[in-house]
């Protein structure tokens, strides 16, 4: 423990939360971090996040516009100096709230932090359970700490039965608290047509199929492209657009040349803002293993984009037929994750799907119109934040 006696603060006026993720990155959750962060009342609440992983850390600038207090602790300190650190933190801030997400050091020190603040509230934000990595993720260590912690809230009804019938978690220890979207920023009218067509220097005429996400196993971008050669024999002009990076990039741009899928699949890389391409989809692609509720979808329902998703995670807590289509989930998540080898039968049922909305402008219109609703009457940022 440290002997560090003094406070940073002259009073303790507000609440104070202490945030600890493994990063600030760009992503999902990193993205549910910000908004979180944002929307708090700053007259109520101070900030502070502990970040536990080696990372660039891409966003810190966006997370430093909401508080100074960040520290890295890869950056300064070796593991074993970590639980010094955080018994120093939290008495020299007077942390009241302890808010651990994404952490695996954050959450297995929580037991000995626990023992050493027995008034301090302690509350964790669980995205999604992941069978393949540790059987089960951050939902595994999440329901190890179950009596530990004060509350868990999940951001999909599917991960909370998961945490109940499988974890054995208490069911009013779980919470569901949907991430929810900007519907104020993310609204199709203020922006542009056509910027999407231009960056690709394709006709208009094309209908375009927009895959954005991180391009990692998780995802099955090997399954997309099965999925655009498929589309391709029914709608000889689709064009299936990749925004995003990652550890599969390069192998899934060569993928494509062997495929001859060169002029159907396009690559973008990231984007930091994504509205435009949204602007110019007709259909969003979600063909994960494993997903939380994506964040994807919410932006592409609030920008009235229709989404054909897996039926994985909690997908289904937004995504239906009245605002696109759920295929089912056809491998193993545990034995086939990065498998190559998808069975005709899924990739079929995704590409019917596509091909429906894309043929079909009458029934496009009218997804369209309720995808755009259904966030505006059930997943607003606002409304998460105030939860």
């Amino acid at each position: 423990r440290s002997a560090w006696d003094k406070k940073v603060y002259t009073t303790h006026n507000k609440i104070h939360v202490l945030f600890v993720f493994p990063w600030l990155s760009m992503g999902g959750a990193d993205k549910f971090n910000l908004d979180l962060i944002k929307g708090l009342d700053k007259d109520k609440f101070e900030i502070s996040i502990i970040t536990t992983e080696k990372s660039d850390n891409e966003w810190l600038q966006l997370f430093r516009q909401e508080t100074s207090e960040i520290f890295n602790l890869p950056n300064f300190l070796s593991p074993n100096d970590y639980p010094e650190f955080m018994d120093y933190f939290i008495k020299s801030r007077e942390i009241d709230i302890l808010f651990v997400s994404n952490s695996t050091e954050g959450y297995y020190l929580l037991p000995w932090i626990r023992k050493n603040f027995p008034h301090l509230a302690i509350v964790d934000y669980v995205h999604m359970e992941e069978w393949y990595w540790r059987n089960g993720g951050h939902a595994r260590s999440s329901s190890i700490m179950g009596e530990i912690v004060e509350k868990t809230y999940v951001c999909n009804s599917a991960t909370r039965e998961v945490m109940i019938q499988q974890f054995h978690r208490e069911p009013e220890s779980v919470e569901t608290v949907h991430i929810g979207i900007d519907e104020v920023k993310f609204d199709a009218s203020k922006m542009r047509p056509g910027i999407l067509y231009e960056e690709l220097g394709i006709s208009e005429k094309r209908p375009i199929v927009l895959f954005i996400c991180r391009l990692h196993p998780q995802k099955r971008p090997f399954l997309m492209l099965k999925i655009a050669k498929q589309v391709r024999k029914k709608i000889k002009n689709v064009a299936f657009v990749v925004v995003g990076d990652g550890p599969q990039k390069e192998e899934l741009e060569s993928a494509t040349k062997a495929m001859e899928l060169e002029n159907t699949v396009y690559f973008l890389g990231a984007k930091s803002e994504v509205r435009p391409y949204y602007k110019d989809a007709k259909v969003t692609l979600i063909c994960s293993i494993k997903e939380g509720l994506a964040l994807t979808a919410y932006e592409s329902c609030a920008m009235g984009v229709p989404v054909v998703s897996a039926d994985v995670g909690g997908q289904k807590d937004l995504i239906d037929s009245s605002v696109g289509k759920l295929i089912p989930f056809m491998q193993d998540e545990d034995k086939d994750f990065d498998s190559r080898d998808f069975s005709d039968k899924e990739i079929n049922a995704y590409t019917d799907a596509i091909a429906e909305l894309l043929s079909d402008e009458e029934k496009w219109k009218e997804l369209s119109l309720n995808s755009r609703n259904r966030i505006e009457q059930k997943f607003t940022i606002k409304k998460m934040v105030q939860y």
